[in-house]
């Protein structure tokens, strides 16, 4: 018995002592910044103290497979004065699309889809309307967002709505143009992976925000995680998100914050700080979400690669995020809130960052560096010599009336915060990101279009000019009691009003746009210019007609003026697809 009894103090003291060594090493483990576990704590407070004179709200949490470090910092309300903790829930942003990613993984491994398979063959049939190669865009297209998609403006956030339309009904609506040849330029695609959604629902059966809670939230206990678009899936987010106010990175409040997100499964999400992390956890562990070790392993298996290396960039809709180390995860930004979810999974570690301030980078993109480190990049390449040339980012409007929204261009600059490759390939020469590619234009190409928005603007000028004159040669007139008014004033000042009419045309279209107004409120401003640049078209032929016929009479110069910027507007018009009342 006495030995009995000493064998268990002894099998005792030995766990004790196991299990004592096993937490000190836990404390102990080096981070990929070179601090230990131990440490992350005080660093991060420091950090936060540093900046804490422009944070709102902050959440944020470094873990490993059993241990984490969590803090909670500034107000969800500056003006209430209301704390941040463990209840308060921020959106998530663009990282909700990792839960279609998983959804998408989680069908793949019940063969229900595939992911090389051209994606119609899960569609209804001629559910998309504006491709325009004879490539098949498939599911790891969607997921790398190298389906050829442009950007689209309308459709995602919508004031005034009093009906949500489904899934099917918004992607349908507002399906934007195919502009590039699948799976050759990263243009990053909100539109793309909420389509990745409906397939899911499409395979599944389920509506998507039902199928995440049945096969996401439910298995990994988020139960304080919402994601459809009106947060009903979750009344205790919905009544908690009340009680979020948005601020800008800077700390001004943000009006209209909580407008919904019509293509929810882009960029919905809502929930706490610890719902997040189970989630990322759970990716991060291998955890539930899928039931089998091979489709983990391709899970993180590179689908694409920066430019023409051997460098990963995503790994079936996972982002790699250039830090010491690279990592891997997706970040979000919404109207009024900003969120990262990294993922160091060579080493066991995570982060998650949420905040209630739109576009915020100094935690979402700076703190993680004590973690994972500063990035360097001759770690990850040798140097390269800055593109030649003028680039312009993938991710906009080449077709369709927002194709204005692609007036803006690089030369010459790179974004050396990141990793970037240049490359000469099928999708012509561009410089790769991760999110997106800048793709090169022509000399030529932009001499036009800056040409031409340039003297749209004396077109402005001109007619704004012109008829501050005609109304004061009028006034003169009157004055004199002169009444000869000739058929050539009538014209000119027909073309300068029409000309500041397309102007307050277009201003009412960007304002719409803007403000998230519903499409149908200013699409037919779209109609309006097409029509003004038709009636435009007529005068200058009419114009040209009776100055040949020499029934007029006038200053030659002021005809021609008027004649030229009548064309400049006509042609501008045409060139950014101004007429475009459809979408």
């Amino acid at each position: 018995m006495k030995k009995r009894i000493r064998c268990c103090v002894l099998i005792l003291i030995f766990s004790v002592l196991v299990l004592q060594q096993t937490v000190v090493s836990a404390a102990e483990q080096i981070l990929p910044s070179g601090i230990s576990f131990d440490e992350i704590g005080s660093k991060m407070q420091a950090f936060e103290k540093k900046h804490a004179d422009t944070t709102a709200g902050l959440a944020v949490s470094v873990f490993t497979s059993k241990e984490d470090v969590t803090q909670y910092a500034g107000y969800t309300d500056m003006e209430k004065k209301i704390k941040t903790d463990e209840t308060s829930v921020f959106e998530w942003g663009s990282t909700t699309k990792l839960l279609v990613f998983l959804s998408v993984m989680q069908q793949l491994e019940q063969n229900n889809l595939d992911l090389d398979t051209d994606i119609r063959t899960y569609l209804p049939k001629d559910f998309l309307k504006n491709l325009t190669f004879a490539e098949p865009v498939t599911m790891t297209e969607l997921m790398n967002h190298t389906a050829g998609f442009q950007e689209e403006y309308v459709g995602l956030y919508e004031k005034g709505i009093t009906a949500y339309p489904s899934l099917k009904e918004a992607l349908y609506e507002h399906e934007p143009k195919q502009v590039y040849k699948p799976g050759t330029v990263t243009a990053y695609s909100n539109w793309g992976v909420a389509l990745a959604a409906y397939i899911v629902e499409r395979v599944s059966g389920q509506e998507f925000s039902s199928y995440v809670r049945e096969h996401i939230f439910t298995p990994l206990g988020m139960n304080h995680t919402a994601v459809s678009v009106d947060l009903s899936d979750c009344p205790w987010v919905q009544k908690q998100w009340k009680k979020l106010q948005c601020y800008t990175a800077d700390g001004e409040k943000v009006k209209d914050c909580k407008t919904p997100l019509l293509l929810y499964p882009a960029g919905r999400a809502v929930s706490t700080l610890t719902d997040f992390r189970m989630f990322a956890r759970a990716v991060l562990t291998k955890d539930k979400l899928l039931l089998q070790e091979k489709t983990w392993e391709l899970l993180f298996t590179p689908t694409d690669d920066f430019g023409t290396t051997q460098i990963p960039k995503n790994m079936h809709g996972f982002w790699m995020a250039s830090y010491g180390i690279p990592v891997y995860g997706h970040g979000g930004n919404t109207m009024g809130c900003s969120a990262n979810l990294l993922l160091d999974v060579k080493d066991g570690v995570g982060v998650v960052v949420m905040t209630n301030q739109a576009y915020e980078e100094i935690y979402n993109v700076q703190m993680p560096e004590l973690v994972f480190g500063t990035y360097d990049r001759s770690a990850y390449i040798k140097e390269e010599m800055i593109p030649k040339g003028i680039y312009r980012t993938a991710r906009t409007d080449r077709r369709g009336p927002f194709k204005w929204m692609s007036l803006s261009y690089k030369m010459g600059e790179v974004d050396d915060s990141q990793l970037w490759t240049a490359s000469d390939t099928d999708g012509g020469e561009k410089i790769s990101y991760a999110y997106g590619d800048d793709i090169r234009i022509s000399t030529w190409e932009f001499v036009l279009e800056i040409g031409s928005v340039l003297l749209w603007g004396l077109t402005i000028l001109w007619a704004a000019g012109s008829l501050l004159v005609q109304g004061t040669a009028a006034c003169i007139r009157k004055i004199k009691k002169k009444t000869n008014f000739s058929p050539f004033r009538n014209w000119g000042i027909a073309a300068n009003g029409m000309q500041l009419l397309v102007l307050v045309c277009f201003i009412g279209t960007v304002y719409g746009v803007s403000t998230y107004q519903k499409w149908e409120t200013y699409a037919w401003l779209f109609a309006v210019i097409g029509l003004l640049a038709f009636f435009m078209a007529v005068l200058a032929v009419y114009g040209m007609v009776k100055r040949k016929n020499h029934l007029w009479t006038g200053k030659k110069w002021w005809f021609y003026g008027n004649l030229f910027f009548l064309l400049v507007t006509v042609l501008n018009i045409g060139y950014w697809n101004l007429y475009q009342f459809w979408n």
